[in-house]
C-alpha cells in the first residue's frame, strides 16, 4: 500500500503540471470537475488523471449499502488521498456508477440535469444567493455574472492562504496587484467555465484559451491547490442552491402530471360508468330482466368504492421516473442477501452521498435532496409516500461486506474454472507464483495498481511471462504448466491426452485482479518489499 501511495502521490503531482503547462488542460480537468462538483479539489484532480469520465463516484462500500449496487467483477478503483493534509498516507478508492450493476433490492441513484425549461427558477435563486445580475436574458452571462459576485464574496476567505505559497512558481515574480488580480480573474473564470459545463451550457462559446492563460504562472502544486481549492468550494456555493431548485421544480412537475393523470384516470371511469349505465337502461327497457342478482349490484357499488381507493392509494404512493444509469434494471444474480440500506427517513441518498467520502467542506444544509433528481424510493423497495418511512428495514449485518462481495466474485470464477479438471486452487497458486522472472512478480503488482484497461494488463502479462514454463505448477506436484503467446497452459501429469486449462492473458489479468483485491495475492514479506 506504501507503494501505491508514492504512486498516487506522484501520478498527483505530474497532473498538476499537465493541467497548468496548456490551458486547454485546466478547462478540461474543469469540465471533469463539474460532474464532481461536490468532492475536494484533489480528488477531482485524481479522478481526472484516472477516470475523467467518471460522473457519481462512491466507494464500494457505500455502492452496497446505500444504493444496494454491487462493483462489477474486473473494475478498477479510482485512488484518492484519504485526507487532503495526507498526515495518515493513506487511499480512499472510489467506484464509478458505471462500474457497478444493480442488485434485486437497488435503490435509484439521484442524478440531475438542467432542463432550459427551469431557466427562470435557476436565475432567480441565483440573484437570491448571490446578488441581481444586469441582462437575464442570457443564462450563460447569468451565471458567468453570479459566479463573479460569488468569488467577489468569498475570495479573502483564499487570498491570505494564497500568498503564503507562492515561492518556487512564476508568481513570485510579480507584484502584489498583478498577483491578486491574476489569482482573483482565473477562479471567476473557472467557477463560472465550471458550473456552465455542470448545467449543460457550452462553455467554450464564452470562454477561449487565453481567458485561462494565467493558469501556466501558477505552476507550483501549492499555488495551483490554492487555485483549485478556492475554484471548487465556490462552485458548489453554486450549484448546490441551483440543484435544489432544479430538483424541486422536477417534483412540481411530477405532481402536475401525477394530477393530470389522475383526471385522465378519472374521466375515463365516469365514460366506463356512464356506457355501462346506458346499457342497462338498454337491457331495462325492454321485456327481459337484468340477468344480475342483488348480491352482482352489492358488488358493483364495492367496486366504486374500490376504485376510489385505488385513487387514493395512487395518489399517496407516486412512483417517479429518475434518471438512472442504462444497466440499473440489471439483476445481481450472485447473491439474493444484498439489500439497499435506508438512512432512517424513506429517502433516497442525495448527491452529497453520492459524492461524498466524509466530512463537508461548509455548513451542511438541512434541506432535502442535495442531488439531484428527487429523492423517491423505487417502486421495488417502497409502498409507501416519499415523505415517509419506507416499509422495509434492513439489517446492516446481513449486506455483503467489501471482502464478502470479493469472496462472491471468486467463487464466480471458481464456478466457471469447475469445468475444467485443474482445481482451482492450483490455478491461484500458478498466478500467486508470478512469472518466473526476477521481480517479476513485483513488476505485476505495480502494473496492477495503475489505472489500466484489462486489454492492457493482459498485454503487459503476456510480454512479462513470455514464452517458458515449469514442474510443479504454483508448488503443487505433479502439475505443470506452459506459457506463450495464447496464455497459460496449466496441466495435470506428462501424458498425452494430460488433463489440461488454458487461461487465456485475458483471463490470466481478471483472475490476478480479484486475488490482488482479495489481498491473496502477494504474501507477508512480499507486502513488506
Amino acid at each position: 500500500m506504501a507503494r501505491k501511495y508514492d504512486l498516487i502521490s506522484e501520478l498527483y503531482e505530474r497532473t498538476c503540471f499537465s493541467i497548468t503547462e496548456n490551458p486547454l488542460n485546466w478547462e478540461s480537468f474543469l469540465k471533469t470537475a463539474g460532474k464532481n462538483f461536490r468532492l475536494r479539489f484533489d480528488e477531482q484532480l485524481l479522478i481526472f488523471a484516472q477516470r475523467p469520465d467518471a460522473t457519481a463516484v462512491l466507494e464500494i462500500e457505500k455502492w452496497n449499502k446505500t444504493f444496494g449496487r454491487w462493483v462489477n467483477r474486473g473494475a478498477t478503483g479510482i485512488a484518492v488521498f484519504e485526507d487532503f493534509t495526507r498526515k495518515r498516507q493513506r487511499l480512499t478508492h472510489y467506484f464509478d456508477i458505471s462500474d457497478t450493476h444493480a442488485s434485486r433490492y437497488a435503490r435509484p441513484v439521484p442524478l440531475w440535469e438542467m432542463n432550459m425549461q427551469y431557466e427562470k427558477e435557476v436565475i432567480e435563486t441565483l440573484e437570491n444567493t448571490f446578488g441581481g445580475v444586469n441582462d437575464t436574458t442570457d443564462f450563460a452571462k447569468v451565471i458567468m455574472e453570479s459566479a463573479s459576485n460569488a468569488v467577489d464574496d468569498n475570495i479573502d476567505d483564499y487570498l491570505s492562504d494564497f500568498e503564503s505559497v507562492i515561492l518556487g512558481s512564476d508568481m513570485e515574480y510579480f507584484s502584489d496587484n498583478e498577483r491578486k488580480t491574476m489569482y482573483v480573474n482565473l477562479i471567476k473564470n473557472s467557477v463560472a467555465y465550471m458550473m456552465m459545463s455542470r448545467l449543460n451550457i457550452d462553455a467554450d462559446k464564452y470562454y477561449s484559451v487565453d481567458d485561462f492563460n494565467a493558469i501556466k504562472s501558477f505552476n507550483s502544486p501549492d499555488t495551483l491547490n490554492a487555485v483549485g481549492f478556492a475554484t471548487s468550494d465556490i462552485t458548489e456555493m453554486g450549484l448546490m442552491p441551483v440543484s435544489r431548485t432544479i430538483n424541486a421544480c422536477n417534483r412540481e412537475n411530477r405532481t402536475i402530471e401525477r394530477n393530470q393523470q389522475s383526471d385522465y384516470n378519472r374521466d375515463n371511469q365516469n365514460m366506463e360508468r356512464s356506457i355501462v349505465n346506458e346499457t342497462d337502461r338498454i337491457h331495462n327497457g325492454g321485456r327481459l330482466q337484468p340477468a344480475e342478482s342483488d348480491t352482482s349490484r352489492t358488488a358493483r357499488s364495492d367496486t366504486g368504492e374500490m376504485v376510489a381507493d385505488e385513487k387514493r392509494l395512487s395518489e399517496e404512493s407516486p412512483q417517479d421516473s429518475i434518471l438512472q444509469s442504462a444497466n440499473e434494471g440489471e439483476n445481481d444474480r450472485t447473491s439474493g442477501t444484498d439489500t439497499a440500506k435506508s438512512d432512517g427517513t424513506g429517502r433516497i441518498p442525495s448527491e452529497e452521498d453520492v459524492h461524498r467520502n466524509g466530512t463537508y467542506r461548509g455548513t451542511e444544509s438541512n434541506e432535502y435532496d442535495e442531488m439531484g433528481a428527487d429523492d423517491e424510493q423505487s417502486p421495488s423497495v417502497s409502498s409507501g409516500n416519499r415523505e415517509g418511512t419506507s416499509d422495509i428495514r434492513l439489517d446492516e449485518k446481513a449486506l455483503p461486506s467489501v471482502n464478502e462481495q470479493l469472496e462472491l466474485f471468486e467463487k464466480a470464477e471458481e464456478n466457471k474454472a469447475s469445468v475444467f479438471s485443474i482445481p482451482q486452487e492450483v490455478i491461484d497458486a500458478t498466478l500467486i507464483s508470478g512469472s518466473g522472472f526476477e521481480n517479476g512478480k513485483m513488476r505485476i503488482y505495480e502494473q496492477f495498481q495503475k489505472s489500466f484497461s484489462i486489454k492492457e494488463n493482459a498485454d503487459f502479462l503476456k510480454n512479462e511471462y513470455g514464452v517458458g514454463g515449469s514442474s510443479h505448477a504454483g508448488g503443487n506436484t505433479g502439475y505443470g504448466q506452459d506459457h506463450n503467446a495464447k496464455g497459460i497452459d496449466i496441466h495435470k501429469g506428462y501424458g498425452e491426452n494430460r488433463p489440461n486449462t488454458l487461461l487465456n492473458w485475458t483471463q490470466v489479468a481478471k483472475r490476478i485482479e480479484v486475488l490482488i483485491a482479495a489481498d491473496r495475492y502477494l504474501n507477508d514479506k512480499e507486502k513488506e518489499q
